[in-house]
């Protein structure tokens, strides 16, 4: 079994007062993964895990969305048989602002 835990921002935290997309990561070989994301301030925005097939088309993860709600605070997506071979993170900004500080993959693969 093969264990992974990437820093998803490269250790550079990220200003929420624009829209973000994250860097596609594989899930290739992988059984599944857990992402976690943590922000300071107000931002009042919507982060979403999205899947593509070709790294080109994007689509929203069904259930794997969550606004910030205009506060600091954290969220986990538990992301099992999900069949695509690429996902990455994004932030739609709304209002307010805040900092990303966290965006974290745990995965296990073969």
């Amino acid at each position: 079994m093969r264990i992974m835990n990437d820093d998803l921002l490269n250790g550079v935290a990220f200003t929420l007062n624009t829209n973000y997309t994250g860097d596609t990561q594989t899930m290739e070989h992988l059984i599944g993964c857990a992402i976690q994301l943590v922000w300071t301030g107000t931002p009042a925005g919507t982060f979403k895990l999205q899947a593509s097939l070709d790294k080109t088309n994007w689509a929203d993860v069904p259930s794997m969305t969550q606004a910030a709600g205009g506060a600091a605070g954290n969220l986990l997506w538990n992301v099992v048989d999900l069949m695509s071979p690429w996902v990455r993170v994004t932030y739609t900004f709304t209002s307010s602002t805040g900092t990303l500080t966290v965006a974290r993959m745990n995965s296990k693969g073969i």
